[in-house]
């Protein structure tokens, strides 16, 4: 398996529950996927449920349409949507009910 551009490297360890902050604003100041962080064009595609939907809000960046679609197939935390929820870690500054999303 892949490891994502934003998962946090930790001596060499990839920790899947963690987002390296470096790489993620990255990502966003340069229009990267999080995946395989080489550039998104016009199009780009997000990995979520409905409420991320309506809500405009997902926990995963951007990613190009064929990165989405190998994380979905082969993260178990985006595959299942329970393992999904569960596995956020809280940031310290933010409740972890504002961005986890709903359990099915």
């Amino acid at each position: 398996m892949a490891v994502p551009y934003t998962t946090l490297i930790d001596k060499g360890v990839p920790d899947f529950k963690v987002m390296d902050d470096v790489h993620w604003l990255e990502c966003l100041k340069h229009k990267l996927c999080a995946l395989c962080g080489e550039g998104l064009e016009y199009w780009c595609w997000y990995i979520g449920t409905m409420n991320h939907i309506i809500l405009e809000r997902f926990v995963d960046m951007a990613m190009h349409e064929e990165c989405a679609r190998y994380a979905a197939k082969v993260c178990r935390y985006m595959a299942y949507t329970r393992a999904y929820s569960q596995h956020l870690k809280e940031h310290p500054d933010v409740p972890l009910h504002e961005y986890a999303p709903a359990a099915a």
